[in-house]
């Protein structure tokens, strides 16, 4: 696959050596209940449900959450989720440099339709869908938990400096192939996880909730489960 997305995959590959990962993390398991991981607190009584989620996959396997969250939220639990947008309060020019610069770093635009060329074939299969939160159940009374796009952008910047688009990235629209040779992509691990899961963890640290549903790329288990760990959260459902 040469499509530079995929560096945070690979990454994620190389620490876990797990043999076939990389498909499971595109398509998923047939049964979501499969992938569950329940976390419990005896020292705050909080229980937290992690959906470790796939972005694209068969429609089932989105279809198959929507009990399970309706079972979840007939019992009390508050449902957090990720959404990595661009804040709407920009203006159309800092968007597109923000967008171009993200697809500086992914290989690829965030802009998930039909008209983008830049996303991999795969998005396109027969049998995948994109994964969908009104399909999987969640409402507007559930809650967006998660940076900005912008945000992860200057984050970055301002750890590691301006972030450089060459005239290739200028010129090539956001639906367009992407063939720009960028030197962005070596923070594509640092932009898909690493202050996303900082924030992430300490935006939960505020939650009051004592019933909590994450719904988050399979990724970001690894990322947030060290900080439940040392935080006095124990698996009482499913597998590390």
């Amino acid at each position: 696959m040469k499509v530079k997305f995929v560096f945070s995959v690979l990454c994620l590959i190389l620490i876990l050596s797990c043999k076939g990962l990389i498909y499971d993390i595109i398509v998923g398991k047939p049964d979501i209940r499969e992938e569950i991981k329940i976390l419990e607190n005896v020292n705050n009584n909080k229980t937290i449900v992690f959906f470790p989620m796939v972005h694209v996959g068969r429609k089932e396997y989105f279809e198959n959450s929507k009990p399970l969250i309706d079972s979840l939220r007939s019992e009390g639990f508050k449902f957090y989720y990720e959404s990595v947008i661009v804040d709407p309060t920009l203006d159309s020019l800092e968007t597109i440099i923000c967008n171009k610069k993200t697809r500086s770093i992914l290989g690829l635009s965030p802009r998930l339709d039909s008209a983008n060329k830049s996303l991999p074939k795969f998005y396109s299969r027969k049998n995948l869908v994109m994964q969908d939160y009104n399909v999987m159940g969640l409402t507007q009374s559930d809650t967006k938990l998660d940076m900005f796009q912008n945000q992860i952008i200057d984050s970055i910047e301002n750890k590691y400096g301006k972030l450089r688009l060459s005239d290739c990235d200028l010129e090539t629209s956001l639906n367009s192939k992407y063939k720009c040779k960028s030197k962005n992509s070596k923070f594509g691990f640092i932009f898909t996880n690493i202050f996303r899961d900082q924030y992430i963890w300490e935006e939960l640290k505020k939650v009051k909730a004592d019933k909590i549903v994450l719904i988050y790329g399979k990724m970001h288990w690894y990322g947030l489960y060290p900080e439940f760990k040392k935080n006095g959260f124990e698996i009482v459902q499913g597998e590390i």
